[in-house]
């Protein structure tokens, strides 16, 4: 695994980047309801995508003295527009430049991943978002294929279940595929 730290857009967001060796693709966190890059549920999940091939990029999406200001936490807009920075940075990164992006959000950093896919539909391949007891999952407008998510469950007991789901991805008709009745 190859880490560095990063500096993103004009205000010079936090990051760090983690790329192993053969690299799948990159996920880009957004960390929701202000939350930082170290969150531990964050890592952890970054983690797991690591050793499973995938490069990750945990930033803060917002800057020390903006997170001061609770407003700033939920402004969807200007989270959205700093995934968008994200995204923009990692196109113009040559270590990245040629990985299928993803981005993955959890709260109003799920909502913010959402908005930046949609501004740059052809940069994002797909989103995920979770919440504390749920998983969507969005292909992006040019995606096929499938992919395979593994999971672990602990229950406030402390037990602990582990799973995965394949999703698969068909082309719709809208994008040459056939559709069928």
């Amino acid at each position: 695994l190859k880490a560095r730290s990063v500096a993103i857009g004009h205000k010079r967001l936090e990051g760090d980047v983690v790329r192993p060796r053969k690299t799948k693709g990159l996920v880009i966190f957004a960390h929701g309801s202000g939350s930082s890059r170290f969150s531990p549920r964050n890592t952890h999940v970054a983690h797991q995508l690591e050793v499973r091939g995938f490069g990750t990029l945990l930033l803060d999406l917002l800057t020390e003295r903006e997170a001061y200001d609770r407003r700033n936490v939920f402004d969807i807009p200007l989270l959205a527009g700093r995934m968008v920075e994200a995204v923009r940075f990692a196109r113009s990164d040559a270590e990245l430049s040629s990985l299928s992006i993803g981005l993955f959000g959890a709260s109003t950093g799920a909502a913010s991943a959402l908005v930046a896919a949609a501004q740059l539909p052809q940069e994002v391949a797909a989103v995920v978002s979770r919440g504390g007891d749920w998983l969507e999952y969005e292909a992006g407008e040019y995606s096929a294929g499938t992919d395979t998510f593994q999971y672990a469950v602990v229950d406030a007991l402390g037990a602990r279940a582990t799973g995965s789901v394949r999703v698969g991805i068909a082309q719709g008709p809208e994008r040459g595929g056939q559709a069928k009745e």
